[in-house]
């Protein structure tokens, strides 16, 4: 991506590729062994306590004798993909009759069923919850179906409308 021996100068390839200048620089490090191992009991706590949180692990680690803080295991869990199924609870999204599966890839509908189109937003967008990523992949499959004449905008009977006049007729005729 970045040749250090170009002609071309490393901060104008990096503007070029559209990174800043640093970035060309950065060499990832490797996780530790002590990670490694952290890693792997926080995954299987989170097999035994799903609902378990950032909050919550770090002290079913201190009663096995870990000693380790919350911000260090809410970093590896982010790094894991693991994420405590509370929120899917509270928001009322999740049946009864549902089945916790053990990688969160596997729980995640919308890392299954929309990955062409959450590769295509910003990755700030709200997917953090169900609800809103719902919510945002809806408008977007509704665009799309308009896009390809597969819903008929003209049955609306809206003239210049602006995009949420039209959203609300949508949901209106469902």
């Amino acid at each position: 991506m970045i040749d250090r021996d170009h002609a071309l100068p490393v901060t104008q390839q990096a503007r070029l590729v559209g990174i800043s200048r640093s970035s060309a620089y950065y060499q990832s490090r490797g996780v530790s062994e002590a990670d490694l191992k952290l890693m792997r009991r926080i995954d299987e706590l989170h097999l035994e306590h799903p609902f378990a949180g950032a909050r919550m692990l770090p002290r079913l680690l201190r009663r096995e004798g870990i000693k380790v803080g919350r911000r260090h295991v809410s970093t590896l869990m982010k790094r894991m993909g693991v994420e405590a199924l509370y929120r899917k609870k509270v928001d009322g999204l999740l049946p009864e009759d549902t089945e916790i599966r053990s990688s969160k890839y596997l729980n995640n509908l919308i890392e299954q069923d929309h990955r062409n189109i959450k590769s295509r937003t910003k990755s700030m967008l709200g997917f953090k919850r169900f609800r809103n990523a719902a919510i945002t992949l809806a408008g977007i499959e509704l665009m799309h179906r308009i896009r390809k004449g597969q819903f008929g905008v003209a049955c609306l009977l809206l003239k210049d409308a602006a995009a949420p006049a039209v959203w609300n007729a949508v949901l209106s005729t469902q």
